[in-house]
């Protein structure tokens, strides 16, 4: 069998393993190899159209494709070696700098990658139905939000007419969104936890903006249909998700999305010899990790949404870039630190904290989840005396929190929730005056999304309770008087053999209330090859200043 030597090999192209591959060619590395088994680089993000990413890492409000486009630039740039079309089937672990890498490709068959250091950026899976115990035959028209995804925003189809979710992750409530965007009917998101499991701003910007109704505590428990899904039964459930009898309903569909969470991909890799293998976390389902992101496999390192399901892709590109470093540091050592690694025990209310062991010499970001929501809570490390306030917490919410060096040297450290008897600052009561009215809105600046309460006299804004950047005011503000939105959707593109449709964007807001106009008018919208990320497709669209830009590069 053919192989072939490298200093750094990357499993996956996506965002953490573009990072990281970037961020080790700057740090001075050569011989970098990225194996993808899809056609192209960029993962998940290609087909994720909608905009929100990349507000934590470029401050700039930017679509997949153009987040995955600023890193594709690079990688062309520095010359970093590409194999597409490439499956990493298994890894032979010989020793501390010997990673034999097993992959597969059409071109070449089954050959091998014999790497000094290994970095893993699968990414995620979502839960199939087979995980989900629904009732029913296999009809078509039952898919995973992903698979409608990349029908729709990949390949152009539109899935189906008739939408009922099942899950209310970041995913679920984008796709709910994403049909009503294209004229489709969404039923409603059914949940069977009794709080929404994604971020509070796609609440408001996904379900609120389009009028779609979130049941909670509801699931469905049976499908209907044989050659196509006709219709799903639901039900509320009570707290031990048991459905409870004289509650279901029979909803009409023709497309059942399922949205119920995401696991890290870790069904690869099987190492060897004797049968050693990652040792994973329960509450992640992925690798547990040294805070160099480094495996129980020497110089094996996990990033992204393999190490742990992340909020945001920015997260997710600093996690590569922090593996990156630890490989090029690791590679330059030529041998293995001397380091007595210290151990994080997850304490009450926790559901997990990443990384799980930590050596003392560096600053560390931990990353956390809590196992229920809950108000007026501090997280607290009682090993350095050290307590974080928080106002709320919520499973969907990635809790960071960062330690400096000098609170880790001591020895293990265990993290906890404790309710507060803080007294909170009371805001007063909204008196009602005469001639004005009160609105509730979400911030949707940001992950945090705060809640705020807008007091209004006729179309002037009097007062904003709850925002707390300058950045938030603005927007809340906005808001209040004519809400505005970034337009994204997909137009069909002539002369490419491998991309079948363009993702587009607005480059500014436009009122929201010209939203259904502006997609009706971009399904007559075509675009032609070659196209780079930001060319512009339709000038002054809707008379609104506005132009329609491609948001990714596509060759002829």
């Amino acid at each position: 069998m053919n192989q072939i030597d490298t200093h750094l090999l990357i499993v996956g192209g996506g965002a953490a393993g573009l990072a990281a591959a970037c961020k080790a060619y700057e740090e001075g590395l050569d011989r970098i190899l990225i194996v993808e088994g899809s056609n192209e680089l960029g993962g998940i993000l290609l087909q994720c159209i909608h905009t929100g990413f990349g507000l934590e890492y470029f401050k700039e409000n930017l679509t997949g494709p153009e987040y995955m486009q600023r890193f594709l630039n690079k990688i062309g740039k520095y010359g970093i070696q590409v194999m597409t079309k490439t499956m990493a089937l298994q890894i032979d672990t010989r020793s501390r700098y010997e990673h034999v890498v097993t992959v597969s490709s059409p071109e070449r068959g089954f050959f091998s990658i014999n790497a000094k250091a290994v970095i893993m950026t699968t990414g995620c899976r979502e839960r199939g139905r087979d995980e989900l115990n629904i009732p029913g035959d296999r009809p078509a028209g039952v898919m995973t939000a992903g698979t409608a995804q990349r029908y729709m925003d990949i390949y152009g189809y539109l899935p189906g007419k008739e939408v009922v979710v099942v899950g209310s992750g970041d995913i679920g409530m984008i796709m709910a969104r994403r049909f009503s965007q294209e004229g489709a009917n969404v039923k409603g998101v059914y949940e069977i936890l009794p709080y929404a499991c994604g971020l509070r701003r796609n609440q408001s910007q996904c379900l609120k903006d389009f009028g779609i109704p979130l049941h909670l505590s509801s699931t469905v428990i049976q499908i209907n249909g044989r050659s196509r899904v006709e219709s799903v039964v639901v039900a509320k459930v009570d707290e031990a998700f048991n459905p409870i009898p004289g509650t279901e309903e029979e909803v009409k569909c023709d497309v059942l999305i399922l949205a119920t969470g995401l696991l890290p991909d870790t069904r690869f890799p099987k190492l060897l010899p004797e049968g050693i293998g990652l040792e994973i976390d329960r509450g992640t389902g992925g690798p547990i990790v040294n805070d160099l992101l480094e495996t129980n496999i020497p110089n094996v390192f996990a990033a992204g949404n393999f190490l742990l399901v992340n909020d945001t892709v920015d997260d997710v590109t600093i996690q590569g870039e922090v593996a990156a470093t630890s490989a090029v540091k690791a590679l330059r050592e030529n041998g293995p630190a001397n380091v007595e690694w210290k151990r994080v025990i997850v304490g009450e209310g926790i559901r997990f904290v990443v990384p799980q062991m930590f050596s003392g010499n560096k600053d560390v970001c931990f990353y956390m989840r809590v196992n229920r929501p809950a108000e007026s809570v501090f997280i607290e490390v009682p090993e350095v005396n050290k307590r974080f306030f928080n106002r709320v917490v919520r499973p969907p919410e990635m809790i960071k929190l960062v330690l400096g060096k000098e609170h880790l040297s001591s020895g293990n450290l265990s993290f906890q929730i404790r309710h507060s008897t803080k007294s909170l600052k009371v805001e007063k009561p909204v008196q009602v005056c005469e001639g004005r009215t009160y609105k509730e809105i979400t911030c949707i600046i940001c992950p945090v999304g705060c809640q705020t309460v807008v007091e209004m006299e006729g179309d002037q804004v009097k007062e904003i309770k709850g925002a707390s950047c300058t950045r938030g005011f603005e927007f809340i503000r906005q808001e209040a008087v004519c809400p505005v939105r970034i337009l994204f959707t997909v137009v069909p593109i002539e002369g490419s053999s491998s991309v079948k449709v363009l993702p587009v964007r607005s480059d500014k807001p436009i009122a929201k209330g010209l939203l259904d106009e502006a997609y009706r008018q971009l399904a007559f919208c075509k675009a032609k090859v070659p196209i780079q990320a930001g060319d512009v497709i339709v000038r002054d669209f809707l008379r609104q200043g506005v132009n329609i830009v491609a948001s990714r590069t596509v060759q002829s």
